[in-house]
């Protein structure tokens, strides 16, 4: 018996959710939405975190805009330019200075930069 109330509460709230979630991608506004929360029983701060949450979930679940992709592909593809040039420029002082402690610098810097942005690139280029 109790284990039906509970599973009647949990279909409640997902409805609930599922349809606060509809309100918002709709573009409703958020203050009518949350007077209707408040008008189903619940108390300001609990309405406002559900719509928190449901927000949340909305941002984790939605695809992001092309331009949005555009500008992480452009800086993660600067980020390789940078390890590369930084990679080069230790490398070119190994040959001309020999070891020292700025060109082993530059080429770890180099190689972390390159490394990072080659692999975010890649990421955010699909």
């Amino acid at each position: 018996m109790e284990d039906q109330l509970i599973a009647d509460k949990q279909k409640e709230l997902e409805a609930l959710y599922a349809s606060v979630a509809h309100r918002i991608l709709r573009g409703e506004n958020k203050d009518m939405i949350l007077a209707d929360l408040i008008d189903r029983g619940w108390d300001e701060e609990s309405a406002r975190e559900l719509m928190d949450n449901v927000e949340d979930t909305i941002e984790e679940y939605e695809e992001p805009s092309k331009e949005w992709k555009r500008n992480k592909v452009r800086k993660y593809k600067n980020l390789t330019a940078l390890g590369s040039a930084l990679l080069a420029t230790g490398a070119i002082m190994q040959f001309f200075v020999g070891f020292s402690l700025l060109s082993i610098g530059l080429l770890i810097a180099g190689f972390i930069n390159f490394v990072s942005g080659l692999s975010m690139w890649m990421r955010y280029k699909k």
